[in-house]
């Protein structure tokens, strides 16, 4: 966190970003009000003035991660019809959210059993606003683009499930940047919609010399046949018919 960033905190703010990164680092069970307020640099007493307790801390952090998700795919499918675009720029955000939030994201999923079953409705309903999103596209897909979508609630979670995942191994340090990141996962993902189920792939080709080879002992067994040379064209034909087998051809 850059030195501007960290005189604008304020004590609520950097209380929940300790916070954050010892559930992160240690779970809910294992971190304290104490460590936080140590981790914050308050008295333990202080933290009442800000939080209701380490419970409240959780859920703001769990709520408020899976709220925000929500939001800013639903802002960024705005005035888009086509659903390729519209997967796209879900998978794109879906990625760089949980690239750049990678703790909180982290802590919200690893963390949310350890919420009261009305903090854990709470968060689980703002998951599906969000998961809503994604099953409309698959279903706009299939409808207007032909897409294979056998089962819309399991590939909707697969998808969600993958997009989520980056926040257990992305580093800033790495070879590629959220975006790019993004663009891998929603070609991918977006191939895989476009297949069509037990359709062959295509034969294989011969390779160029050995075609050539092919079509060149054809031609000589051809030119045997107008010169009047039976018994050499039969052979010629044979010879050039084998090596098309062998080749694939």
């Amino acid at each position: 966190m850059s030195a501007d960033a960290l005189i604008e905190e304020t004590t609520e703010q950097r209380i929940r970003r300790v916070a954050t990164q010892m559930f992160y680092e240690r779970g809910y069970h294992g971190t304290s009000m104490r460590d936080i307020a140590a981790g914050a640099g308050i008295k333990a007493g202080s933290m009442y003035n800000h939080y209701a307790g380490k419970q409240e801390i959780l859920f703001r952090i769990c709520h408020d991660t899976a709220r925000d998700l929500q939001v800013g795919a639903a802002r960024r499918l705005e005035g888009v019809d086509e659903p390729a675009e519209q997967l796209e720029r879900f998978v794109h955000w879906h990625v760089q959210f949980h690239a750049r939030n990678r703790f909180a994201a982290r802590v919200a999923d690893d963390q949310l059993e350890a919420l009261t079953p009305e903090h854990r409705a709470a968060v689980v309903e703002a998951r599906d606003r969000h998961e809503a999103l994604l099953k409309e596209i698959l279903e706009r897909g299939e409808r207007d683009a032909g897409w294979t979508v056998e089962n819309r609630s399991v590939i909707s979670f697969a998808i969600g499930t993958m997009c989520t995942e980056v926040d257990s191994w992305y580093r800033e340090d790495g070879p590629l940047t959220p975006e790019q990141i993004g663009d891998v996962y929603a070609q991918f993902i977006l191939r895989g919609l476009r297949a069509v189920p037990g359709e062959a792939p295509a034969p294989r080709r011969a390779r160029p010399a050995r075609a050539r080879a092919v079509r060149r002992a054809a031609g000589r067994a051809a030119r045997a046949a107008r010169d009047g040379a039976p018994g050499r064209a039969a052979r010629s034909s044979r010879a050039a018919a084998r090596r098309g087998r062998r080749s694939g051809a």
